[in-house]
């Protein structure tokens, strides 16, 4: 099973891929338990379905890390946390893609 742990303002999450038919993807590609800090992706995925599932995924755990699940959201504040966030998020999720690409997970 292939896990890379990432800090998110300076919080530890986990990320690990797992099989289509595991439960706790609950039919989708991906899925972010906020509590636990985890996040859990499909390792069957291919380009580009995983670069988006995990950049989708870790916008979720920005968003819980940051605050912003207890922000009502407009056009305003996706732009601002885009602003804010969207490279860093783009740049995780790159660090990721090399990690399983090199083997170093």
């Amino acid at each position: 099973m292939n896990k890379i742990t990432v800090k998110i303002n300076k919080i530890k999450w986990l990320i690990e891929f797992i099989s289509t038919d595991d439960a706790r993807l609950e039919d989708s590609m991906g899925i972010t338990h906020n509590v636990h800090r985890i996040i859990y992706v499909d390792k069957s995925l291919k380009e580009p379905d995983l670069t988006n599932t995990i950049t989708h995924e870790l916008s979720h755990a920005y968003m819980w890390e940051y605050g912003f699940y207890q922000v009502e959201f407009n056009h305003e504040v996706v732009c601002d946390f885009i602003g804010i966030y969207g490279r860093q998020i783009v740049e995780m999720t790159k660090f990721i893609i090399n990690k399983l690409n090199d083997g170093t997970h």
